[in-house]
């Protein structure tokens, strides 16, 4: 009898020490997801956040007219912009009523880089596209907008490539890093959470 009850009460002890593990798992996972990143925080530290699932706000300032599978997220003025991608699996982009509303997104930071090699490729890219490209009014909002998330500088491409020359030439004497670091966001779900 005497080893039925240390049985009983080691069953019941390594039941409670393995409850409360479990509790405090789900509890921080819980205040994980809760919390909310700034666009601001991403775009000034990405290189900390890159691969991390978080959650986000920020106000939409436009999505992609063509399948929406792109909208931007403005920070605490309008030079920080986020772009924030569709999930791969998600039939449909994002809805229209995501403009000039807040917008709360779960999902997961991301890194492109631009080096040398990105902008030769550009460079090939666009002398071969010269000839045949017909731009229309949506890819120009477009462009401009995401020109904007990554902050271009120059009116033509010749112009934004030679400037990106100037900025990794910079950053390679001050931080000895030979290219570009730009965060986006891949949404896993979003919620559009007030009105303008």
């Amino acid at each position: 009898m005497y080893l039925n009850h240390i049985k009983l009460i080691t069953f019941v002890l390594l039941t409670l020490i393995f409850t409360s593990c479990s509790n405090k798992t789900n509890s921080s996972n819980n205040t994980q997801a809760e919390e909310i990143i700034s666009v601001d925080s991403i775009l000034n530290n990405g290189e900390n956040l890159t691969g991390k699932t978080i959650s986000i706000e920020g106000f939409c300032t436009h999505t992609c007219r063509h399948g929406a599978r792109k909208m931007f997220l403005m920070g605490s003025d309008n030079s920080l912009i986020l772009r924030v991608e569709a999930g791969k699996d998600w039939e449909r982009g994002f809805s229209g009523n995501c403009i000039k509303n807040i917008v709360k997104v779960i999902g997961t930071v991301h890194e492109t880089r631009i080096d040398e090699a990105y902008l030769q490729k550009w460079e090939t890219q666009i002398a071969q596209q010269k000839s045949s490209t017909t731009t229309d009014e949506n890819e120009k909002q477009h462009c401009s907008t995401d020109s904007q998330a990554r902050q271009e500088q120059g009116t033509t491409v010749e112009e934004k490539i030679a400037n990106y020359r100037q900025r990794i030439a910079q950053r390679k004497e001050t931080e000895g890093k030979e290219y570009l670091s730009f965060y986006f966001f891949e949404a896993d779900s979003y919620e559009v959470i007030d009105s303008e």
